[in-house]
């Protein structure tokens, strides 16, 4: 972080850009979420994790330059996620993550069910691998 730069404030990302990350009141500086670049204009996702490091929360973060003026605005977009995965399988679970990332653990979905979405690592290639979460107790049938 730059001088200045508190919990929620303006900090150095890893490129040297200006980034800011969304943190929970109260949560003791605990997790929060990706840095956002701040000097680029906009909308992007976030997931803001709570105290535990569970995402909590899907939040759109809009950015938009008027004259000399950065205006951030921070939106809810729990029902209206960028990207969501569903499971239409009335019997089987899956599992996915991101291609391509050995540090990205598979994530489960139950049948019928779906979960909004974003990359956890944007720098790499929007692609998932998917696989069915079969059971041993389930074997197989003809």
């Amino acid at each position: 972080r730059r001088p200045g730069g508190g919990p929620g404030g303006p900090a150095a990302s890893s490129a040297g850009r200006r980034c800011f990350t969304l943190r929970v009141a109260g949560a003791g500086g605990g997790p929060g979420s990706l840095p956002v670049p701040v000097d680029t204009t906009g909308e992007t996702h976030v997931w803001v994790r709570d105290e535990s490091g569970r995402r909590a929360w899907l939040v759109s973060v809009r950015r938009s330059v008027e004259r000399a003026t950065v205006f951030i605005v921070l939106s809810d977009a729990q029902g209206r996620p960028p990207h969501r995965i569903e499971n239409r399988s009335p019997t089987t679970a899956l599992r996915y993550r991101q291609a391509g990332d050995p540090s990205g653990g598979w994530s489960e979905l139950g049948p019928l069910q779906w979960r909004a979405h974003l990359w956890p690592s944007p720098e790499r290639p929007p692609r998932l691998e998917v696989a069915f979460a079969v059971r041993p107790s389930q074997g197989t049938h003809d």
